[in-house]
């Protein structure tokens, strides 16, 4: 998943450059834009993870977390 956003801000940073002037305003501008979209996508991230469900461990994972499985260290 953090591969799709990392491409698809990069995308939008690329299209954001002015043409093909590659000048340091020319991508402050373009980080200031990708900045912009980018706020929207994480307000609705933190709505999402207010309104999803908690899903408590499992058995298994609270004995491996108190240390009662041994579980191989990859």
């Amino acid at each position: 998943m953090y591969l799709i956003g990392a491409a698809l801000f990069g995308a939008m940073r690329y299209a954001a450059l002015p043409g093909t002037a590659a000048t340091l305003g020319g991508h402050l501008a373009a980080v200031r834009t990708v900045f912009i979209w980018t706020v929207p996508f994480m307000a609705i991230a933190l709505v999402l993870s207010l309104v999803m469900k908690e899903k408590p461990p499992s058995e298994e994972m609270i004995d491996v977390a108190a240390g009662n499985i041994e579980v191989p260290e990859f």
